[in-house]
């Protein structure tokens, strides 16, 4: 019986050539994903009272609660659309924040925000376009 296969931080199978690697560089990875989710939850604070999405310093925007999504979503939206003219530290800050690496965590509410995706196609559309490819898939035996 063959031992079950050692999965990576996305849960991929890893070849087990790489096993050694794997085990090396993942606690640097998840070191490094923690530093980036805690970077971006402190901007993401800082960026909704300085904005006036929230009022309460108080109540935190957590990259983990999926009630906080619609907040960053909009707060990302906004800084995007002041831009470096009328928001220039703010949209410096998130600038060196995307290309030091977007967090796992927050790359669903980020990354349609940041290429304009919403604008172009909706969720829904999304979800229809995903059940047809699966159908296709299906159909063809896959």
């Amino acid at each position: 019986m063959e031992p079950a296969p050692v999965k990576d931080t996305y849960g991929l199978n890893c070849n087990p050539d790489h096993l050694e690697l794997l085990q090396t560089y993942q606690p640097l990875w998840l070191q490094n994903e923690s530093k980036q989710s805690r970077n971006f939850q402190e901007y993401l604070n800082k960026a909704s009272l300085h904005l006036g999405f929230r009022q309460d310093q108080d109540d935190i925007i957590s990259l983990n609660d999926v009630r906080h999504q619609a907040v960053t979503a909009a707060v990302l939206r906004e800084v995007l659309a002041r831009g470096e003219k009328h928001a220039p530290e703010l949209y410096a800050e998130l600038t060196e924040l995307v290309h030091n690496g977007v967090p796992n965590v927050l790359r669903p509410v980020a990354w349609p925000v940041f290429l304009h995706s919403e604008q172009h196609c909706s969720r829904a559309k999304y979800a229809k376009l995903v059940v047809l490819q699966q159908g296709t898939f299906d159909s063809l035996g896959g």
